[in-house]
């Protein structure tokens, strides 16, 4: 971004393509054709993570990780058209790199659980027209944009991701969960048993790993 390089720095940004917030336009315009929605008499319609949109009686919306997150419909155009719009858009700016979350929620089956064939799909998608994107604009062309995400959603989809190639890198953000609650053996041994997973995670699928220490993030990247 101008002004960054000269300092060795890069400037990367969250990019919200699996949910919104519900004081969006889309939500508060009740475009209920741009969610996940389910219809009264469906068995989506009674799962605890499906919520009524305000003042509709007979249509609900997928939410994650909250009410307050209604999930993006991947399949209505003017989703797609509009998350792919803002992207070209912050890569004219000079964003080096996009932190992609909730990667799960990219497809979801009938119940509104996620399926992760379908997301890896949508995700691989995703990460194809920003590479051609970038290969067909004089000014980007060959420049590296930096993709990743975190463990907090389901890891098990971001390994595959990263096989598929679609991820740099995944943020290990267990550490962030840690608490006086839940380290009862004592602070030394949780963080013990914290570093054990993490590299026993880098072991079996052979991540480079570096610590961030701003966020106490365990960061673990594809070689």
């Amino acid at each position: 971004m101008p002004g960054s390089l000269p300092l060795d720095m890069y400037v990367v940004m969250d990019l919200p393509v699996s949910s919104v917030s519900t004081q969006h336009p889309w939500f508060r315009d009740g475009e209920t054709e741009v969610f996940v929605t389910a219809k009264d008499g469906t068995a989506a319609y009674k799962q605890p993570n499906f919520h009524k949109f305000p003042g509709m009686n007979s249509t609900k919306y997928l939410g994650y990780p909250t009410e307050s997150n209604p999930v993006l419909n991947w399949s209505s155009e003017k989703v797609k058209s509009t998350i792919h719009d803002a992207i070209k858009k912050f890569l004219l700016l000079g964003i080096d790199g996009f932190h992609i979350d909730h990667v799960s929620q990219l497809a979801v089956n009938d119940l509104g659980k996620p399926d992760h064939d379908a997301a890896i799909e949508v995700l691989k998608e995703l990460t194809s027209s920003i590479k051609q994107f970038i290969e067909s604009h004089d000014d980007l062309r060959g420049k590296t944009i930096v993709l990743f995400s975190s463990l907090r959603d389901i890891e098990d989809l971001h390994v595959k991701a990263k096989e598929t190639g679609d991820l740099h890198y995944v943020i290990d953000n267990t550490f962030t969960s840690l608490s006086a609650e839940n380290c009862v053996n004592g602070a030394a041994a949780c963080v013990h048993n914290a570093l054990d997973a993490a590299y026993s995670r880098h072991e079996d699928r052979s991540y480079r790993y570096s610590w961030d220490g701003w966020s106490m993030q365990l960061v673990f990247q594809t070689n």
